[in-house]
């Protein structure tokens, strides 16, 4: 890699290195069948963002407010307790 000052003449340099050497792998666009499915991930990904910054705010509201933090009981705790 080049290291020095950026100019045209070490960014021409650089370009004619790299594919005199043969370091470049072609792009290929993305299968247009994919498209959906990724719109589809990227949402997804927001919504867990979203849910987790809405838990967050919930969990840090319950100590800010001044009231006491929820018990929620499990169906399972009687038989927990033992």
């Amino acid at each position: 890699m080049w290291i020095g000052a950026k100019t045209d003449r070490a960014d021409a340099a650089l370009i004619a290195d790299v594919m005199r050497f043969g370091r470049v792998t072609p792009w290929t666009p993305p299968d247009p069948r994919y498209a959906a499915l990724q719109v589809l991930t990227r949402h997804r990904r927001q919504l867990s963002h979203l849910i987790t910054q809405e838990k967050i705010a919930r969990w840090c509201n319950c100590f800010v407010s001044g009231g006491s933090m929820p018990i929620r009981r499990s169906r399972f705790s009687r038989t927990s307790l033992g």
